[in-house]
């Protein structure tokens, strides 16, 4: 998984912060089901602070995931408290309706969000017919716009 902060001149033109790449060699040890962080690093030891607010969340699908027998593979994106909060379930993969890729997920209804505990925002891939260690292919771009309101003390 690649996290990338976005420069001043593409925070601006966009309004996105960060994009994160999530491909199928990422899903290497992970189970289908369970949630596993994404942000602000990848382990639950890193976490942002009270008062992160997540103002927008855009989902592109590169590339179809893939894994062997699975009739359906389907993305949610959250937190600790809601599992779907930026990201209801969307499929990105499978061989039953398979979805187009370059095809964007946004979930505008519950965000903006401050955030009142420390958190990771996490990712929930689940494999139907299938498993996430049997995947051969896949990648997604997450697009994020976070800011933490205590750097406002600050300036």
């Amino acid at each position: 998984m690649q996290i990338s902060p976005f420069v001043e001149n593409t925070k601006s033109a966009y309004g996105f912060t960060h994009k994160i790449e999530l491909t199928f060699a990422d899903l290497v040890g992970k189970t289908s089901g369970t949630a596993f962080p994404i942000f602000p690093g990848t382990t639950l030891a890193q976490t942002y602070p009270i008062g992160t607010v997540i103002h927008r969340c855009a989902v592109k699908l590169v590339t179809l995931f893939v894994s062997a027998s699975s009739t359906e593979i389907d993305l949610i994106i959250g937190d600790g408290v809601d599992p779907d909060r930026l990201l209801v379930s969307s499929s990105v993969g499978g061989s039953a309706t398979p979805p187009v890729a370059g095809t964007w997920y946004i979930n505008p209804t519950t965000i903006p969000f401050a955030f009142t505990a420390a958190d990771t925002l996490d990712a929930v891939l689940t494999f139907t017919g299938g498993t996430a260690a049997a995947s051969t292919a896949g990648k997604i771009y997450i697009y994020l716009a976070i800011a933490n309101l205590n750097d406002l003390d600050a300036a």
